[in-house]
């Protein structure tokens, strides 16, 4: 598919019911403002993969494609960037974790492009936490604030100024994730 003026290698993405039953994942034209009721079939890049990988790096490793297409196929939300460019929520339970970076490809579907963690810069979530911290993208970097294992092996209630950073960066349910997973 060309991306920007480039070629880029996508994969359909396909969901994996309890059952067994093999579905392809789809998004409601609705969803995007289109008319029609035709689905609109969602793909991936393999840099979106990695960066699910990398960034939802524990303990949910086993689950983030189901937790993948399960957001995609819930999702009832989407944050518009740009004219054909939107984010999806990823949610794990009822805990947004990040957001899948997609483009509308006319003629093709969507494709997810990367996969963004709640607190990386081009969230809603992170562009808060940058101006209550005046933090940069190689900060929280450097300081692993990008990333679910921070926050899973870490007791945030022990933090009380780490917690109030969170809550006013929209991001105080990241103090639930250690005792969640």
């Amino acid at each position: 598919v060309r991306i920007d003026g480039e070629n880029r290698t996508v994969y359909r993405l396909y969901h994996i019911e309890y059952n067994g039953e093999v579905t392809p994942v789809t998004l409601a034209p609705s969803l995007l403002n289109e008319p029609g009721s035709e689905p609109i079939v969602v793909y991936i890049q393999k840099h979106a993969l990695y960066r699910l990988e990398q960034r939802i790096d524990a303990p949910l490793q086993d689950d983030i494609i189901f937790l993948l297409s399960n957001s995609i196929l819930l999702a009832t939300e989407l944050v518009i960037i740009k004219s054909g460019s939107f984010l999806i929520p990823y949610y794990y339970e009822n805990l947004k974790l990040g957001y899948l970076a997609c483009q509308r490809i006319e003629n093709v579907g969507v494709v997810i492009k990367t996969f963004l963690f709640i607190t990386n810069s081009g969230t809603p979530e992170g562009f808060a936490l940058d101006k209550v911290t005046g933090l940069k993208k190689d900060d929280k970097k450097f300081l692993l604030v990008d990333k679910l294992s921070t926050f899973a092996n870490m007791d945030i209630s022990e933090l009380p100024s780490f917690k109030k950073i969170l809550d006013k960066s929209n991001l105080s349910h990241l103090a639930e994730l250690h005792e969640n997973i």
